[in-house]
């Protein structure tokens, strides 16, 4: 069996999505303008989930289930390290997407410590 498109990004451009957004925290509890959200495919996000739970990080016990993950300069910096510590040790091209994503989200609020990074399940 070829298992290669599980590997690409594109076999779940269908998929449900999780949102991703960066928002000030004066906005919070929202609801927050379309104009903020990025997306992945849940799949994916449940993959990078999966991950975290197997090397034990913390990201993946604080992500909430079925409501919105908030969190703030600090708690990404936490995140930042372990999404490196994820980037080193996997190869998997559409996961490394969801990891650039929140990589580059998360760089934005540690910068900036009025911003939040709200994850978004289905």
């Amino acid at each position: 069996m070829d298992y290669s498109s599980r590997l690409d990004p594109a076999t779940y451009v269908h998929e449900e999505p999780v949102g991703i957004a960066l928002a000030p925290a004066s906005l919070l509890p929202g609801p927050l303008p379309n104009g903020l959200w990025s997306y992945v495919p849940e799949p994916l996000w449940q993959r990078l989930l999966s991950l975290g739970h197997a090397y034990n990080l913390h990201f993946a016990q604080v992500a909430e289930p079925v409501i919105d993950t908030v969190l703030e300069s600090r708690q990404c910096q936490a995140l930042q390290g372990e999404l490196a510590f994820l980037s080193r040790v996997i190869r998997d091209p559409a996961v490394e997407q969801v990891l650039t994503l929140l990589q580059q989200q998360a760089t934005r609020v540690i910068r900036d410590s009025s911003l939040r990074l709200i994850i978004s399940p289905p």
